[in-house]
């Protein structure tokens, strides 16, 4: 379960409850109160780059790896 803050004034927060299974691996981002989920490399092998800039997720850079 992932607990997202959202504050209508500065005494109340307003949670936003979001459910998934726990036996998967997967890679979730929250962005500006949206929760998106990162797929996995197509492959099922290879690397995930998150870049930030000014304190912000800018991209995901995805590379994959075939095997042979």
């Amino acid at each position: 379960m992932v607990e997202d803050v959202n504050y209508l004034d500065d005494k109340e927060p307003k949670l936003n409850i979001i459910e998934t299974e726990l036996n998967q691996s997967k890679v979730f981002i929250t962005k500006e109160g949206e929760l998106t989920e990162v797929p996995p490399p197509k492959t099922g092998y290879g690397e995930q780059t998150i870049t930030w800039q000014g304190g912000k997720i800018k991209l995901v850079r995805t590379t994959y790896i075939e095997k042979i």
